[in-house]
Formats: structure tokens, C-alpha cells, sequence
């Protein structure tokens, strides 16, 4: 055999090394002193498993083979080796350590401990348990409820793993021949060692001469039933076996198979097997040299030849034209001439010595059988992304919906077949290649859109290090239509149109609270400016009434009250103004008929028209026609532009307004001779605070926002307006509006106004007040002059009490004089104030503020109006605030009335004069008891709220449930109404102007008058049932109260019975 065989060692087939043991370093420290620490110590093997279900233990039957088994040692060390199904047994050492106060036994793992419960400890049995166990078949860890039943064994009991733990040094080697085994000297180093550790760690160590290798450390596990041992590196997968066995304690032999090549540079071993090369076969029967530095082996399943420079094998086997494939041990040599003799099972095979084995295989690659979504597509097919064969093409390209695809790589190859594994990788989406395998479909699945380049390499089986062929194909996966440039510029275009409308929003807020902020300035500037107005007109027009004035005289107050009048309708300009740019929503429709309408807003100007000799005329083209309209924001449109007309025509004139309708509108025209606008000033009519130059010379006053209003609250209506002048002929504005509801679908719809609003409602002359809203109120002054206010009562006698609350010290004061010729007044500035001032002096009637500090004057009336004691007290609410929705809004917290800022103090005397005649009138009828459930509703409106008539009902129900009971008294009754005596006592006195007794009396009388005319009682039964214990103070009672006896009125009513028969 070649020279250089001589210097290296091929030991195959089988090989032995004898190690011996040089004994386990033992750790002697300090034992753990405690009392369950001095019996845990020792060993303990597993004999029963339990897991808890349904709160019951139920035994788990553990695998045939599978165990464990734990050495406590009293040092504080402890050894588990646990055995799994598959017979393969695992090391570890751990610390221990047991707390005897809550029996816990607590095991140290790498990096965190694990406390688990000890059930029981005795001298032969140990019973612990925890929320976590090993599934001994799979290696999975299940949660539960779990404990183990373990027995004390003796510690020399050690299975094939335990007794492997140790450092054992070379000893021998030995090979195989001729079915004896041989020691050879060769191979072994000068010293060396493997080392086994409890903690499941392998290390080895050899020197030859001054040349050191080490390996490991690598993790080793045991198999007792096939003697295998297995290594694997802690950075790789990479797994190697050799088989062991234990003579005794001392002595360990380790089997390799493969081939083991032993290296004289580096002085070690190399061990080739199937796992980390080509190598065809571990059962090598002969080896045979080449003399050229390489090998020649057979095996079971062929011959393969080791390239010793290349450090490659190539196979040669039956499918590549080998005549036998099985090869018999030991069986060849080497002839004379350098040919090569293998004993087969078929018999002796001799080979040339110039044979070389296939080292180079021609294949061809192709792809096939492309699959969208799992089926099968051909060229040309309808939604096929093939034009030519798969095979063929050099780019495919596939739509988004296709991203689910497949392809079979193939190789042809007639020398060796099983020779090609694949491997593939996907440029843009992943660029490591595939692990090397005999898998040909490559699949796709939910691809992103992109470009891709697909690599598909084939690689030898026998050196994966070889590759064949390699081939690529481009994919390009089509962008789905929203993902397109267009679609990402329209989104682009969202985005900036959003950002747009999120800004325009931001600002429109911002807007909206610049407008709110005006508004509730305007408001309340309205309202400063009303409260004034108010002290001057209501004196003015008190003097008009009163005093007799020279002509002169008339026609300064006349003057005075006229622009009073103005400046009135300017506040209430800027209020609509206002309202109409902020809450251009709130829109209130009813149906109104508009001849009516119109006369009632035409008659309005007369007497100012008058005043100024301006022909004023008014005409219809229809009968009757009734309209849906919003009142408050057309009567702002009709009068801002008749209002115009007038102001804007000289003495003398005319204006003309005229109503017509046509198919699908109503309209109305309103034309004059005035003075004209400008014609190159006219496009600015409709802009904010614009006056005609002309209108400015006339010395006409005026804001320049009455058309802009008109102009908002038209288009509002969905309406149309058109205007037309002449500069020092006239002008004309027509104002156009859609007929039927239909158009105002989006407006809230409120019940056409009954008569009664409609009077309550009519339009005043130019120079009145106009209507108006609540606003809003708060707490906290003193309660001024209260003190006071109490002596005057006492000294006013009869007089009926009036509480006025007003913040205005001025319009306080004025009413508070004005109204004390007739009735006993107090005054208060806030709603809080007044509501302590109700309870203790009970007025005859309210006259509120609504826009007050502390608290709102709707406020006060809302809680007055909800509380028992003090319900029927009537409220006037006094406000400056005009619109129906105001008044609606006020009326509806319990309001008797609701009287606007400036106001006639006329008007408001006989508003208070009405409700204390009401409230009297319906203090007699209930005083007489002239109330029944059905008529309640519809009699008195205004009267009473409901409160007051459930409470006369309470008092009638509980006295009538009580009629023959003598020992019912006012107490009682106050008892079943849950109120106080004297809370109870003030509310019937102010109801009924008569004391609780005398009520009680009444009611009991009223049912005895009934009982006497049906005759079948006694007067003493009569008496009796109606709760009197004595007859003879029934008659006394009862002939007082109603001027007659009682067995004269039972006489009387029985001869009017028989008259009527």
C-alpha cells in the first residue's frame, strides 16, 4: 500500500478506546442543619405521579422506561438525572435548600429558583408538589395542579448515565480483524481524557508531545438500552453518537463506526460518518488504496471513494451501473498490477486500477407544473400569467390576486438521479438560501407586491458543498389597483383635502368661538342696554298717560319715545345679526297664512309712516295662502326692508309693498321713491356696515347691517332676493320663497300658534317694545332689607305681597315705587337670594329677571314651580330677550307669564292684577271644594300647576279614607303627606285662604250633606261617619257653616226628592 498509508491510521468498520476513571473530585462543606434538611439527604427515585382534577388527585400513568431519580446531598448540591420515554437520561446539578416554617423546598436553577411544595417528608417516603410538569413522551411542559411520590433508594443504585459521570483517561485502542479484537499502539496520545459532568456538560483534552486539543464543552445525553451516547456542540445542531460500554466503575470502551481517520500533523482522530458527509454507508467492510493518496471503500450499499486533498467521497452505486451493491466484510485486496478485488454476495468484482469513480454529472434543470392558487396554469389559459412555457420564461409576472403560487424544479439526470438535492432563494423578499433537500416544489404564499429574482441551485447529495447547476427566473408581482401611483396620488390627494377640512374645521371652531364670544357680548349688551331703556320709556310713557302736557311738550316726548323706539330696534338688529351668523342652524318653521301675516307686518308701519306723510299701501294677488315660514327671521327680513323704504323716502312719498304668488313661490316687493343707491355702489350693498354715500349725506341714521341680515336670513329660507334702483328715483327689492314644507325638511317644525297665541302674539306698532328670551341666572348675596320687609307686612294689612328680583338697582327701585301704591313689595338682586326670602315670606306673586348673578330668574322659577310648598305662587318673567323660541323656553320652566324688555308698565300692572285674580278665584274653588279629576284640565288654565291640584286631591282622598275615624287629625294628615305642620299650613292658607281644621270640617260636612240626602241615616249615624263624635257639635257645625239644621236640610232634600218623582 502507498508510502503515505504508513503515516496514517484508516480505522473502520469497528474501533474500540479503553479509558479508565480517575474518580469524582468530591465538594465536602458545611451539611445544612435543619430538621427537614437533615432527612432530605440522599437519593430518591420516582415511583407515582398525580395530577389534580376537578379537586380530586387522579394517578398519571408515566411511560414504560421513564423515570427520575434526585440525589440530595447534605453540602446544599443536588443531581437529577430524569429518563424519558425514548430511554434517553439527562444530568443536571442544581442547589437546594428547604424552609422549615412553610415547608418549602426551594431548587436553584441557572437564573431564577423554583419553590416547590413538600406534602410530606418521612425517612423512606418524600411527597412534593407544584403548577408545572414535563410531558415524559414529548418534552413539553404542561400547567396544572401537580405532586410526585417519591421512595428512598440506596445511593449506590446508578443507572448507565449516572455511572459515565467522571474523568476518564485513554488507556488502549483497538481494532477489529478477522472477527477478534486487536490493540494497536498507534493513534494514542501521550496523555489524554474525556470528562462527563453531573451538570450534563462533555470535555475532552489530548497532547502529543507539546501539542494540546481540546474540545467542548458540548451537552451528552444516554441511551442505557442501546448504549448510545450523544454530543452536541453548544453553538450547532450538529449531532455525534458513539457507542459505549461500561465493564465496571474503572473501565469504559468507546465503538466508533464510520471512518476514522487519524491525522499524525495534528496528531488526533477525524471521525467521517453519514451524518457530516457524503459517506454512502457507517458499515464499512474493506479498505483499499489507490496509491495515490486516496481511498477505496466498500459498504453495504456500494463503493465510495475518499479524496483525502479534497476531503470529498463519491459514491458509486447499482443505479449508476455498479454490478452488486453489497459488499461482503472484509472481503478485498489489492493485485499485483494495482487492480482493485472486492468480494460481493454476487461473487468476486475486480477493478481496473485506472478506474476513476463518477466525480462530474451532466443535468439539466427545468421548471414545471406552475400552480396559481393551486391549479395548475397554462400559456394562453384565461387569466393565465403565462404566454410561453413555465420552463421557457424569463420574467412572470402575476397580478396581485395571483401573489399564491407554485412551481416543480426538476433535473434531468440519466448518471445519477438520487444524486440532486435543491436549494433556493428569493432576492428582495429573503437572501439566505434554503437548507439543501429532496423537496422540488417551491411555494409562495401572500407575496408583496415587487420585483423578485428566484436562485434554485442543485446541489450533489454526496458534497452539498458541490453545486450542479444553478438557474434563476424574475417574478414580479403586480401592485394591486389601490396601491397603484394614481390610487397613492388620489390618496395623496384625500390626505391633503382631509388635512384641508381638519384645518378649515380647526378654524371654523376657532371661529365659532370668537362667535359665541360676540354673541353672549351682544346679549348681554342687549340686555344692559334694554334694562335702561326700559327706565326711560316706562316713565315716559306713564307721563304720556297721566299728566297733560302743552303741544310743545307732546311732541318732545313724542320724540323722545320715537327714538327710544330706534335705538330698540338697533339693539335688536345686532341680536339677530348676531344670531343669524352664529346659529344660522336653528331654524324654527310653522305655517302661517299670509295675507294675515303681511297685513299685521304692514300695519305695524302706518303710524310711522303717517308721521312722515308717506303713502304707505299694501295689495295681494291671492285670497288665501298659507306659508311655512320661520316668524322671528321673517319678520326681521320684512321689517329691516319696509323699515328701509321709510326711512330712505322724503316726506311725501310713497312705498308700496306687494304679496304675490306664482306656481312654485310666494313672493313679496317692496318699492319706494326714496333717494336711490349709486349704481357703482350697489355690488357693495350686501357687504358689512356699507351705507350709500347718498344715505350718509341725508343725515339718515342707520347701522349698514340691516340688508346683510336680510340677505343671510333669505338664503336661510332657502329663498332668493333681487334688487333693483335708481339713484333719486327709488328702489325696488323683491324677495322670493319656496312654497310647501318640502324645503324645509332639514328646519324643526313647530304647531301652527293657536287664537289665543296669535292675540297674545300681535304685531305692535313701530314705536312698542318688542319681544323677547330667557337667559341665564346663579347664587350667593344677602338677603337685603328682609328684616324690614317683614315689619312693613305686618303694618300693610290686607294688601296682597308682591317679590320683585332684579339686578338693575335702578329698575328694581322704579318698581319697587311703582308698584307699592297697591301692594306690599320686596325686593332682592339675585334668585338665590329670593329663594330664601319664598319660604318665609310666601308673596302673592314673582316678578323675576331672568339674566341675573347667583342664579338665572328661569332658574329660581324652575325650582319655585317643583316644590310643593311653594307652587302656586305665579311668576312673571321680566327679560330683554325676544324670539319665540325665548319665550317658549321660558313659559316652559313654569312661567305664568313672560313680559320683554322695555315693557309698558300699563301692560304689566293688568298682567299682575289677572294672575292675582285667577289666584284668587281659584282659591275660592278650592276653598269650596269645587274640584273634581275630570275637569281639571280643562277648566283654569293658568291657574294652577299640576302640583297644586295633586295636593288638594291628597288632602280630599286621605280625609275621605278617614272620614269615620274621630282621632284622625291635622297631624295625621301632615304625616301621610310627608310635610311639616307649618309648611303644610302656609301652602293651604295660600290655596285655599282657609286654616287645616276648617278644611278638614268642610270636606267632613260636604260628605254629610251628601249621606242626608240619601235619607237612610240617622243624624247621629250621619255624625258619626263623617268622623264627629258628638251630634250635638255636628248640628252646631253644621248649621253655622251652612245656615240650616241638619235634619231640616235631610227634610228639604227629601221633599224635593218626592217632588221630582
Amino acid at each position: 500500500m502507498g508510502k503515505n498509508f504508513l503515516t496514517i491510521v484508516y480505522i473502520a468498520m469497528m474501533g474500540m478506546v479503553e479509558f479508565t476513571a480517575c474518580g469524582n473530585k468530591e465538594n465536602k462543606e458545611e451539611a445544612i442543619g435543619k430538621s427537614m434538611a437533615e432527612n432530605l439527604p440522599g437519593k430518591w427515585t420516582i415511583t407515582k405521579s398525580y395530577e389534580k382534577k376537578d379537586g380530586e388527585w387522579k394517578e398519571v400513568i408515566e411511560p414504560e422506561g421513564s423515570g427520575t431519580t434526585y440525589l440530595f446531598r447534605t453540602d446544599g448540591s443536588r443531581m437529577s438525572a430524569v429518563t424519558y420515554a425514548n430511554h434517553d437520561t439527562y444530568l443536571r446539578s442544581r442547589t437546594w435548600a428547604v424552609e422549615d416554617h412553610d415547608s418549602t423546598l426551594k431548587i436553584n436553577y441557572k437564573t431564577y429558583p423554583v419553590e416547590y411544595t413538600l406534602m410530606r417528608l418521612t425517612a423512606d417516603e418524600l411527597e412534593f408538589g407544584y403548577d408545572k410538569a414535563t410531558d415524559m413522551t414529548t418534552g413539553a411542559t404542561q400547567e396544572g395542579e401537580f405532586k410526585w411520590l417519591f421512595r428512598r433508594i440506596d445511593e449506590g443504585q446508578k443507572n448507565f448515565a449516572e455511572r459515565l459521570v467522571g474523568r476518564w483517561h485513554f488507556s488502549k485502542s483497538y481494532e477489529k480483524k478477522n472477527g477478534e479484537w486487536k490493540e494497536i499502539t498507534y493513534g494514542i496520545p501521550d496523555e489524554g481524557w474525556h470528562e462527563y459532568t453531573e451538570q450534563g456538560t462533555f470535555s475532552t483534552y489530548s497532547r502529543q508531545g507539546d501539542n494540546e486539543h481540546t474540545t467542548g464543552p458540548m451537552q451528552w445525553k444516554a441511551n442505557a438500552v442501546t448504549d448510545i451516547v450523544s454530543y452536541k456542540p453548544l453553538d450547532s445542531d450538529k449531532v455525534s453518537r458513539v457507542r459505549i460500554t461500561l465493564e465496571d466503575d474503572r473501565t469504559m470502551y468507546v465503538f466508533y463506526s464510520g471512518l476514522l481517520i487519524y491525522d499524525p500533523a495534528r496528531q488526533n482522530f477525524e471521525h467521517y460518518h453519514k451524518d457530516n458527509c457524503a459517506l454512502i454507508s457507517n458499515n464499512i467492510y474493506t479498505i483499499l488504496s489507490d496509491g495515490k493518496d486516496d481511498i477505496l471503500l466498500s459498504t453495504e450499499y456500494g463503493l465510495s471513494g475518499f479524496y483525502l486533498k479534497e476531503k470529498r467521497f463519491h459514491n458509486w452505486t447499482k443505479e449508476q451501473g455498479l454490478h452488486s451493491d453489497h459488499f461482503n466484510a472484509n472481503s478485498g485486496t489489492l493485485r499485483k498490477n494495482g487492480n482493485a478485488i472486492f468480494g460481493s454476495t454476487d461473487g468476486a468484482i475486480e477493478f481496473p486500477r485506472d478506474m476513476v469513480l463518477p466525480r462530474e454529472y451532466s443535468s439539466r434543470m427545468i421548471f414545471s407544473d406552475l400552480r396559481v392558487f393551486y391549479q395548475t396554469v397554462y400559456p394562453k389559459d384565461e387569466g393565465s400569467p403565462l404566454v410561453l412555457d413555465i420552463d421557457e420564461t424569463k420574467s412572470l409576472k402575476l397580478k396581485y390576486s395571483q401573489n399564491i403560487f407554485s412551481l416543480q424544479v426538476s433535473s434531468i439526470n440519466y448518471d445519477y438521479p438520487s444524486l440532486i438535492l435543491y436549494s433556493w432563494k428569493l432576492e428582495g423578499f429573503y437572501d439566505g438560501w434554503s437548507r439543501p433537500g429532496e423537496e422540488n416544489v417551491i411555494r409562495f404564499t401572500n407575496l408583496n407586491p415587487g420585483h423578485y429574482t428566484l436562485r434554485v441551485r442543485a446541489i450533489s447529495s454526496e458534497d452539498r458543498r458541490m453545486v450542479l447547476e444553478e438557474r434563476s427566473i424574475d417574478i414580479i408581482v403586480e401592485q394591486p389597483i389601490w396601491l397603484s401611483i394614481w390610487a397613492l396620488l388620489l390618496y395623496a390627494l384625500i390626505l391633503v383635502a382631509i388635512a384641508s377640512i381638519a384645518l378649515r374645521i380647526i378654524v371654523l371652531r376657532k371661529q365659532r368661538k370668537i362667535s359665541d364670544d360676540k354673541i353672549r357680548f351682544f346679549v348681554n349688551t342687549a340686555h344692559d342696554i334694554r334694562t335702561p331703556l326700559t327706565l326711560i320709556k316706562a316713565p315716559l310713557e306713564e307721563l304720556s298717560d297721566r299728566e297733560k302736557l302743552s303741544k310743545e311738550g307732546t311732541d318732545n316726548l313724542s320724540t323722545a319715545l320715537r327714538n327710544v323706539n330706534a335705538l330698540l330696534r338697533l339693539t335688536t338688529n345686532l341680536i339677530n345679526f348676531e344670531r343669524a351668523d352664529t346659529y344660522s342652524n336653528n331654524f324654527y318653521v310653522s305655517e302661517y297664512e299670509l295675507g294675515a301675516y303681511m297685513t299685521d307686518i304692514v300695519n305695524v308701519f302706518r303710524s310711522y309712516a303717517s308721521v312722515k306723510h308717506i303713502d304707505l299701501t299694501y295689495e295681494s294677488n291671492f285670497r288665501y295662502l298659507n306659508v311655512w315660514l320661520d316668524k322671528d327671521k321673517m319678520d326681521s327680513i320684512l321689517k329691516n326692508i319696509i323699515s328701509n323704504a321709510l326711512k330712505y323716502t322724503p316726506e311725501g312719498g310713497s312705498v308700496h309693498v306687494y304679496a304675490y304668488e306664482t306656481e312654485d313661490t310666494w313672493n313679496v316687493e317692496v318699492s319706494d321713491t326714496g333717494i336711490g343707491i349709486p349704481l357703482d355702489e350697489q355690488k357693495k350693498l350686501f357687504k358689512m356696515h356699507f351705507r350709500g354715500s347718498n344715505a350718509i349725506n341725508s343725515k339718515v341714521t342707520g347701522s349698514g347691517i340691516g340688508l346683510l341680515l336680510v340677505w343671510k336670513l333669505v338664503h336661510m329660507h332657502k329663498g332668493k332676493l333681487n334688487f333693483t334702483s335708481t339713484e333719486g328715483k327709488g328702489s325696488c327689492i323683491k324677495v322670493s320663497f319656496p312654497k310647501g314644507e318640502k324645503r324645509y325638511r332639514k328646519a324643526i317644525h313647530r304647531p301652527a300658534p293657536t287664537k289665543e297665541q296669535e292675540q297674545n302674539n300681535e304685531p305692535e306698532q313701530i314705536t312698542s317694545p318688542e319681544k323677547g328670551t330667557p337667559d341665564t341666572p346663579a347664587f350667593n348675596t344677602p338677603i337685603e332689607g328682609y328684616e324690614h320687609a317683614q315689619q312693613q307686612t305686618q303694618d300693610a294689612g290686607n294688601r296682597q305681597k308682591i317679590l320683585i328680583v332684579e339686578d338693575n338697582d335702578e329698575l328694581r327701585e322704579y318698581l319697587r315705587r311703582t308698584l307699592a301704591e297697591n301692594y306690599h313689595v320686596q325686593v332682592c338682586s339675585n334668585g338665590k337670594s329670593a329663594l330664601c326670602i319664598v319660604k318665609e315670606y310666601f308673596p302673592d306673586l314673582i316678578i323675576s329677571d331672568i339674566m341675573m348673578p347667583e342664579m338665572r330668574g328661569d332658574e329660581l322659577c324652575q325650582k319655585v314651580k317643583n316644590d310643593i310648598d311653594t307652587s302656586h305662587i305665579p311668576v312673571i318673567l321680566l327679560t330683554a330677550l325676544n324670539t319665540d323660541k325665548n319665550i317658549i323656553d321660558g313659559l316652559q320652566t313654569g312661567a305664568d307669564e313672560y313680559v320683554v324688555k322695555p315693557f309698558n308698565i300699563g301692560i304689566l300692572r293688568a298682567t299682575i292684577a289677572n294672575l292675582l285674580a285667577n289666584r284668587a278665584l281659584l282659591r275660592h274653588r278650592y276653598g269650596n271644594l269645587e274640584l273634581n279629576d275630570d275637569t281639571h284640565n280643562t277648566e283654569c288654565i293658568n291657574c294652577s300647576t299640576d302640583l297644586d291640584w295633586k295636593f288638594i286631591a291628597s288632602i280630599k282622598k286621605n280625609v275621605e279614607d278617614n272620614m269615620d275615624n274621630p282621632s284622625f287629625t291635622i297631624d295625621v294628615l301632615c304625616t301621610l303627606l310627608n310635610m311639616s305642620r307649618t309648611s303644610f299650613y302656609n301652602k293651604l292658607k295660600a290655596l285655599t285662604d282657609q286654616a287645616p281644621g276648617d278644611y278638614v270640617r268642610l270636606i267632613r260636612l260636604k260628605r254629610a250633606m251628601q249621606l242626608l240626602k240619601e235619607q237612610k241615616y240617622t243624624i247621629t249615624e250621619v255624625a258619626e261617619m263623617t268622623g264627629f263624635s258628638d251630634a250635638k257639635y255636628f248640628r252646631e257645625v253644621f248649621k253655622k257653616h251652612f245656615n240650616i239644621s241638619p235634619s231640616q236640610y235631610a227634610k228639604e232634600e227629601g221633599n224635593i226628592g218626592e217632588g221630582k218623582q
